[in-house]
């Protein structure tokens, strides 16, 4: 029972803790004033986690996990009868409001690897590579079988670069016919 009671706590906290950084970024992260904004102390946090790194790994984790299993499923849901439907599906999904704190998150992560941390560097070669696999996995569905790596990379690569683009930009128009143009050329590189 209290192993179970255990669980539980870290779980919410972990759940509330994955909100608070996707709200307010990893950049001045401290123990105290989040766990005062998760209605404990940072002694617990530790006790749950082990230290902070310990819980940032968890909470990027979770979060990438989560985007990732929103794409497979909206995948799943349907069948996508080109690459450009399939691609234009994941953009819609990626740069809808509720996705830019997940993004700007990434993003956060990827800047403090390339600083050297190795917490993050770590954690963002694994989303680049889960989100490399997850889209040569979908290519293979709609192309059929063979080596489907590189353009899985590419498609990643522009993603992130357009994803950059309209979040430091905000210019939705210019991002998105950028978008189509990029989702075009595939087409026509596919032929």
């Amino acid at each position: 029972m209290g192993r179970s009671k255990h669980l539980q706590t870290r779980q919410a906290l972990l759940e509330q803790a994955t909100q608070y950084v996707l709200e307010h970024g990893l950049q001045d992260l401290s123990l105290r004033p989040l766990a005062q904004a998760l209605g404990t102390n940072a002694r617990m946090l530790i006790y749950h986690f082990g230290s902070r790194e310990h819980l940032v790994a968890e909470v990027l984790t979770l979060a990438v996990s989560r985007q990732q299993a929103a794409m497979q499923a909206l995948a799943a849901e349907q069948r996508f009868a080109s690459l450009g439907e399939l691609l234009g599906a994941f953009w819609e999904r990626l740069t809808a409001p509720q996705s830019r704190a997940f993004l700007r998150l990434l993003f956060e992560v990827d800047v403090l690897g390339f600083s050297g941390h190795p917490v993050y560097a770590g954690f963002s070669k694994a989303a680049l590579e889960g989100w490399v696999g997850l889209i040569e996995s979908l290519l293979e569905r709609i192309l059929g079988q063979g080596d489907h790596r590189s353009l899985a990379t590419n498609i990643v690569a522009s993603f992130n670069g357009l994803v950059l683009d309209l979040l430091a930009t905000k210019d939705e128009a210019r991002v998105n016919r950028a978008f189509q143009a990029f989702v075009k050329t595939l087409a026509l590189s596919s032929r």
